[in-house]
C-alpha cells in the first residue's frame, strides 16, 4: 500500500489512523510493526466504526483506542506526541476501476457529480486542517480519487492558508514510476497510482512533515456560513452512502459474529462440565437418548423437550430443529 510507505513505519511509532473504516489500513499497520506500536483508530460512521473492532479482533492487531466521533472534533492534547496521522478521508472513489463507467451518463449526472466532487473536496481540506492541532511528525494525505480536484488542489490549498505552516510535502517512493499532476511545485514529491501505468486502481499519497525545530502557527481561516453548512452536508451525503455501500457486509460480519459467539459459549460450557471438547457423533447421542426413553416403564409418551434438551446438554452437542422432530418420533 503507498500510503504505508508513505508513513516510513518503524517500530515504537505512536499512529492515528483517523478515518480508519472498515480496518484494514490499520490492520495493515499493526502487521507491518507486528504490533509493536501505539495504534490509534477512528472514524464516524457508528456502523463501519463496528467492522473496525471486528476485524481488529479477527486478524489479532491491537489498538490503543478505537473511537467512533468526527476527526474534526478530537481534542489534540488527548494524542500527544504522535509520530504519524494517517488521513483517507471520503472521496468520490473516482480511482476505482470502472465505478462511473456502468451504464450511459448524462450531462446531468456529470454535473451533480462535479457539484460532489467539490463539495468533498471542502470537507477533504477541512479534515486535512483539523490534522494540524495534533501536532504530528508526519501527516499522510491519501484518497481513491484520480481527481485533482481532491488530491493536489487540497495540498495547494493548505499550504496557500497556512504561509507560516511548519509542514513541507516530502518525497515518498523516489522510484514509484508515476508522480502527482498539476503546476505545483510539490507535485513531482507526491504519488499517484492508475490503471494504464502501475495496473492498478488510481490512488494519490501525498506526505507532510513537520520541519525541524519548527512551532505550529495555523492561521485560522474563517470559513463562510455557506460552507460550513456545505460540509455538514457532505458528511450527512457521505454517512448515508457509506451505510448503503456497507449492508451487505454488515450481514456477512454479523452472522459471522453469531456463529463465533455460539461456539465459543460451547466451548466454554463443555469446559466448566469437564467433558472432553470433541463433539460425539450423531448416531450415538440418538441411540443415548433413545435407550432413556426404553427405559421408561409404562411411558407411552415421547420425552419433553425439556427433557430431551437435558440429555443433549449432558452429551455437549448443541441442539437442532432437525433432530429435535427425530427425537419426538
Amino acid at each position: 500500500m503507498l500510503a504505508l510507505e508513505g508513513m516510513s513505519l518503524k517500530p515504537g511509532m505512536k499512529i492515528l489512523d483517523a478515518c480508519a473504516a472498515p480496518g484494514m489500513k490499520s490492520i495493515a499497520i499493526a502487521s507491518r510493526l507486528n504490533n509493536n506500536c501505539t495504534l490509534y483508530a477512528n472514524d464516524l460512521d457508528k456502523t463501519r466504526f463496528k467492522q473496525i473492532r471486528y476485524f481488529l479482533h479477527k486478524f489479532g492487531a491491537t489498538a490503543e483506542k478505537v473511537t467512533n466521533a468526527d476527526f474534526s472534533q478530537l481534542e489534540g492534547e488527548e494524542y500527544s506526541d504522535l509520530d504519524v496521522i494517517l488521513l483517507d478521508p471520503s472521496c468520490s472513489g473516482s480511482g476505482m476501476v470502472r465505478r462511473f463507467d456502468y451504464g450511459k451518463r448524462t450531462e446531468e449526472d456529470e454535473k451533480r457529480t462535479g457539484e460532489r466532487v467539490a463539495k468533498l473536496a471542502k470537507f477533504q481540506y477541512a479534515l486535512l486542517e483539523s490534522a494540524l492541532k495534533f501536532n504530528p511528525k508526519r501527516i499522510v494525505y491519501c484518497t481513491c480519487s484520480k481527481l485533482q480536484l481532491e488530491n493536489e488542489d487540497v495540498i495547494s490549498r493548505l499550504l496557500t492558508s497556512n504561509p507560516d505552516l511548519p509542514y513541507e510535502v516530502v518525497e515518498a517512493m523516489p522510484s514509484w514510476p508515476v508522480r502527482g499532476t498539476g503546476d505545483y511545485d510539490f507535485s513531482p514529491l507526491c504519488l499517484r497510482s492508475d490503471m494504464d501505468t502501475t495496473l492498478t486502481c488510481g490512488f494519490f499519497c501525498c506526505v507532510l512533515q513537520r520541519k525541524e525545530g519548527a512551532e505550529l502557527v495555523v492561521k485560522k481561516v474563517i470559513k463562510k456560513e455557506t460552507e460550513e453548512e456545505e460540509v455538514a452536508a457532505v458528511k450527512e451525503e457521505v454517512k448515508e452512502e457509506e451505510e448503503s455501500a456497507e449492508e451487505v457486509t454488515t450481514t456477512t460480519t454479523t452472522e459471522s459474529t453469531v456463529f463465533e459467539t455460539a461456539n465459543e459459549s460451547e466451548t466454554e460450557q463443555t469446559v466448566k462440565s469437564g467433558k472432553s471438547t470433541s463433539r460425539q457423533p450423531v448416531v450415538r447421542k440418538s441411540s443415548r437418548i433413545r435407550k432413556r426413553k426404553a427405559t421408561t416403564e409404562g411411558s407411552e409418551q415421547s420425552d419433553s423437550v425439556e427433557e430431551v434438551a437435558a440429555v443433549a446438554a449432558e452429551e455437549s452437542v448443541p441442539m437442532t430443529p432437525r433432530k429435535s422432530r427425530r427425537l419426538r418420533k
